[in-house]
């Protein structure tokens, strides 16, 4: 799912240089662009990061579940 995010963002990312391209362009708007593509690549690699740590928390407490059963079954 973040991998689809991540590449339709880039998809539109290219369609909107394509679209900036195809006009004179201005140094503070290929500024503003490259800023923005940044900001989006670093939120996304936070929303992986809290996710994949949501997937070790889980493992965690699956692991820690288990235990406790087997624990207090015997």
């Amino acid at each position: 799912m973040i991998n689809h995010s991540r590449q339709h963002t880039n998809y539109c990312l290219g369609l909107a240089s394509q679209a900036h391209g195809s006009r004179k362009s201005n140094y503070e708007d290929d500024e503003s662009f490259e800023r923005l593509r940044k900001e989006i690549e670093v939120n996304q690699n936070n929303a992986l990061s809290l996710c994949t740590e949501k997937v070790l928390l889980a493992r965690q407490a699956h692991d820690l579940v288990i235990d406790l059963f087997l624990f207090f079954s015997q």
